[in-house]
């Protein structure tokens, strides 16, 4: 196989595991509205969310940025 193949297969295998761990160290988060915790991994349910984090309670419905606070309207 192609060293240059092999390369790039391994630099992929190395980012995903350090975005999986990147995920599982990440404090929990809970809504600043209602105190339930928030799941691990988000939906975005608009651009705004998907581009700079966020996410919305599945619980109550508050929209919260990426640290779980109540977004500014």
């Amino acid at each position: 196989m192609n060293t240059f193949i092999q390369g790039g297969i391994f630099g992929a295998v190395i980012a995903g595991i350090v975005l999986l761990v990147g995920i599982f160290i990440r404090p929990k988060l809970t809504c600043a509205e209602c105190q339930s915790e928030l799941p691990r991994f988000r939906k975005p349910e608009n651009f705004q969310q998907f581009m700079w984090g966020g996410q919305t309670c599945p619980h109550c419905g508050t929209e919260l940025n990426g640290k779980g606070q109540k977004k500014a309207s």
